[in-house]
């Protein structure tokens, strides 16, 4: 069965808020983390096994911090 919202942008901004307070109010809270790049404004739930999680995803930040370290290992010296 689908509904449709008399107003949507409303029934989704109500939907946010209840997870958001949902979230707020539970233990889960503590594993909310900002990604550790530096230009990345995201914030995630952390929800790996030791709660040790730095990007908010792989396939973005993780890809750029990846090549990243590789470029910075990988440099040739000074004065080449």
């Amino acid at each position: 069965m689908t509904t449709t919202a008399a107003d949507p942008v409303g029934a989704l901004l109500a939907d946010i808020a209840r997870d958001a307070l949902s979230l707020a109010t539970s233990p889960a809270l503590d594993r909310v983390r900002a990604c550790s790049v530096p230009h990345c404004a995201a914030w995630f739930l952390d929800t790996s096994r030791p709660g040790n999680r730095r990007l908010c995803s792989m396939e973005t930040c993780g890809n750029q911090a990846k090549k990243q370290t590789w470029r910075t290992r990988h440099a040739s010296p000074a004065g080449g």
